[in-house]
């Protein structure tokens, strides 16, 4: 196989477009996220310096670095970014797949003639461009797979070009830590552990039945991968979210359920709002709940049928809050959407309050110009 696949990861994506709009937050720690309850949704590599990462709480980050600048970010301002980006690796290759706001694959094979340029050489002008196009810097790496171009573009970071040759994976993938790996994490992690495995190369090694019986087919995909095999292709379709979600940390611990079924049913009619606009539809709801000392579970449950009514997801809402650990106080509450689908075949006169799809998707619409209008509590 050509190492044609190129990975490409913006770095510190949130924090670098803050930085670049905003002079006087450039070198020096900054921090993208919520309130004093909240946590940490991007650093600066200045910020970093002093151990804060994504997901920390950001009553942790500041005592980890007092002296740095904290703001809530602006997703429309990154998915902007975002958007010009893409545009940038569309003029590389038509094969180019966002996985996310600030990452995605670019399948270069068969460019060399378009561009004039070996793969190594287009790479470098991708990179180039992005920073002297938009101001920010992206990290890549070219490999023969999605797999080893993903972790050698985490790997070899901040403004970093990387390129395993092909027949290098296995030897590039063979010292580092099972965590490497995309699809090896904290719940599945110590089950590797306690066969003595702690590198990609001792799960390389693993004998296929003993990573059959233990793991079954994951254990065969990731002893695969921990060799470099991975045979997915770049999908040049546009990155369609999986999921949506909205979470809220009070100000305060509360133990009240009324409290939580109303921040709870909020947060379930702005993503039902958000999903009419684009015409999807979702069948799985889930809550989470983060208890004061920081665990954190979910409980999620499916419909029979896809909806982005939230009168249908509202009775599955309920069940699952009372699944709460009522002994304990709650810090955080999150509703997230789930199994999204484009189309919905409407059943007719097949909802439980008598009223039928159509009439109910009608009223919807009718209210829909009300709250884009007025906002989306007039309701």
């Amino acid at each position: 196989m050509q190492a044609s696949i190129l990975h490409v990861d913006a770095d510190a994506f949130f924090a670098s477009v803050e930085q670049l709009l905003e002079p006087k937050y450039r070198n020096k720690p900054l921090i993208v996220g919520g309130g004093h309850r909240g946590v940490v949704a991007s650093a600066s590599y200045e910020a970093r310096k002093f151990g804060i990462h994504s997901a920390m709480p950001i009553f942790k980050a500041r005592r980890l670095c007092p002296q740095a600048i904290i703001v809530k970010g602006d997703h429309h301002l990154y998915a902007e970014f975002s958007r010009k980006m893409l545009a940038i690796f569309n003029q590389y290759t038509p094969t180019v797949e966002m996985t996310s706001i600030d990452e995605g694959y670019l399948d270069l094979a068969g460019t060399e003639r378009m561009h004039g340029a070996s793969l190594p050489e287009i790479v470098m002008r991708v990179l180039k461009e992005v920073n002297e196009s938009l101001g920010i810097t992206i990290s890549g790496c070219l490999s023969t797979s999605k797999l080893v171009s993903k972790i050698g573009s985490s790997h070899f970071k901040p403004r970093k070009l990387s390129w395993i040759m092909e027949g290098y994976e296995a030897r590039f993938l063979a010292p580092l830590p099972l965590r490497a790996m995309p699809g090896i994490g904290e719940k599945s992690l110590p089950k590797f552990e306690r066969l003595g495995l702690k590198t990609l190369g001792d799960l390389a090694q693993l004998p296929f039945n003993v990573a059959w019986d233990y793991f079954g087919g994951y254990g065969i995909t990731m002893w695969e991968r921990a060799q470099g095999i991975d045979s997915r292709p770049v999908s040049p379709h546009a990155y369609q979210r999986k999921s949506i979600s909205e979470e809220n940390t009070f100000p305060m611990d509360i133990d009240s359920q009324g409290i939580l079924i109303q921040e709870s049913t909020k947060m379930l009619k702005k993503m039902c709002f958000r999903l009419r606009k684009k015409n999807i539809y979702a069948k799985t709801i889930t809550v989470k709940i983060r208890y004061s000392n920081f665990q954190t579970f979910t409980h999620q449950k499916t419909l029979d049928q896809a909806s982005n009514s939230e009168s249908d997801f509202f009775d599955a809402l309920k069940s699952l809050l009372k699944k709460r650990d009522t002994s304990r106080r709650v810090r955080l509450i999150g509703v997230g959407l789930s199994n999204l689908q484009n189309l919905m075949q409407l059943e007719l006169f097949n909802s439980k309050d008598g009223v039928s799809k159509v009439g109910k998707s009608h009223l919807e619409s009718k209210l829909d110009s009300l709250r884009e209008k007025y906002g989306v509590d007039v309701i």
